[in-house]
């Protein structure tokens, strides 16, 4: 089984959905920034990263997300984070990140709020 993250990209009508899917380790951060720039040059308003199928996030990933919800502010966009796995969110609110990055319990709840 491949644990490498893959970072899926679904434009929207009300916004842009990041899918990660697998572990973001080391290596998974590196292709979780180059994929955040790119969406970071269209200036969404709205964005939701979908960590239902993610396995892991690693600290690195988490300082990834934060520092692209503060580029986002520059724009008036809105990150939130949406249907993480049991793992995955305990991991997010061990470091707190809830108090940072809203999360909700899927995407269409995030998109919603």
């Amino acid at each position: 089984m491949n644990t490498d993250l893959v970072v899926e990209t679904i434009s929207r009508a009300d916004g842009i959905i990041i899918a990660l899917i697998g572990a973001a380790d080391l290596g998974g951060s590196e292709k979780l920034d180059r994929q955040l720039m790119i969406v970071s040059a269209q200036h969404p308003k709205n964005i939701v990263f979908d960590l239902s199928r993610m396995t892991f996030i690693s600290s690195l990933c988490m300082g990834s997300l934060v520092r692209f919800q503060s580029a986002c502010r520059h724009w008036g966009g809105k990150v939130r984070l949406a249907a993480a796995s049991p793992d995955v969110a305990g991991a997010l609110l061990r470091a707190r990140l809830n108090q940072v990055l809203p999360m909700t319990n899927s995407v269409e709840e995030a998109f919603a709020a």
